[in-house]
This record gives C-alpha cells, structure tokens and sequence, in this order.
C-alpha cells in the first residue's frame, strides 16, 4: 500500500506514515518513514530531513537523508545535503551535494537529529 503527495499538493510539517509515500508536489518540514520506502518523483521537491527504509529520487531533496538500506538517484535527480545509507545507485546525471557516510547498518535517527 502506498499513500501521496500529488502534483498540485503542498505539505508543511511533519509527515510520518506506516506505509510507502509517493511524492509528486512539496514537502517542507520532516519526513519519517522507518519501514518503508519515499518516492520523489520528477517534479517533485523535498524541503525536509528524511529517515525511511529506502529512498528513490526522480526529483528535488533539500535536506539530509537517512535511508537505512538503499538510497537510489535516478537521472536529473538532486540531493542537497548529507546522505547516509548502507547502499547508493546513481545514474549519469544525478547530484549529491553533501557528505555521504556508507556503512553495513545506517544508525537510526530522528529527522532533527541528523543535521
């Protein structure tokens, strides 16, 4: 099961959910996603410290990420801020621009607390 974020929608705050999220419009504030996966699309834009299970970025994240198994970045996709995760697939074209911290088993934290 899956929820979204659709194209015409902004989000502000905190937004937590018990299942994957799809983000297709804005995101500001803090995403936590412990067991499952965000999806930025293309056009979609992410303003907000992320910890989910995995993230695949088509779109925009300005804010530091935690995926605790997998952060995928797919072509014209950007990432402004610092990236940890155990594992990390970027086609020609993606961005990072930040730190990125590999490891066997991304530690977990709070969105406010890996800054």
């Amino acid at each position: 099961m899956q929820s979204g974020v659709g194209k015409s929608v902004v989000v502000t705050g905190e937004l937590t959910a018990g299942e994957d999220l799809v983000v297709g419009g804005r995101v500001d504030g803090a995403i936590a996603l412990s067991n499952h996966t965000l999806t930025v699309l293309d056009g979609g834009e992410v303003h907000a410290n992320v910890v989910a299970k995995s993230v695949i970025v088509l779109g925009k994240i300005v804010g530091n990420v935690e995926a605790r198994e997998r952060l995928e970045l797919r072509e014209a996709s950007t990432v402004l801020g610092d990236v940890r995760t155990p594992r990390i697939a970027m086609t020609d074209g993606a961005i990072i621009n930040g730190t990125i911290e590999m490891q066997k088993r991304a530690t977990a934290l709070a969105p406010d607390e890996f800054a």
